[in-house]
């Protein structure tokens, strides 16, 4: 199907989260460089 993106899964564990509700500081390595590479492939594609 055109227009579907790749899925990517992460598994949430005690401090994945912050106060706020959202991700922490520790955990935010992950999803960014994910969405930093998934850009990069976007742009490529464009």
């Amino acid at each position: 199907m055109a227009g579907v993106g790749p899925d990517a899964y992460s598994q949430v564990k005690e401090g994945f989260f912050d106060a706020d509700g959202g991700i922490g500081e520790a955990s935010r390595g992950f999803p960014q460089g994910w969405m930093d590479r998934y850009a990069a492939l976007v742009q490529r594609h464009a």
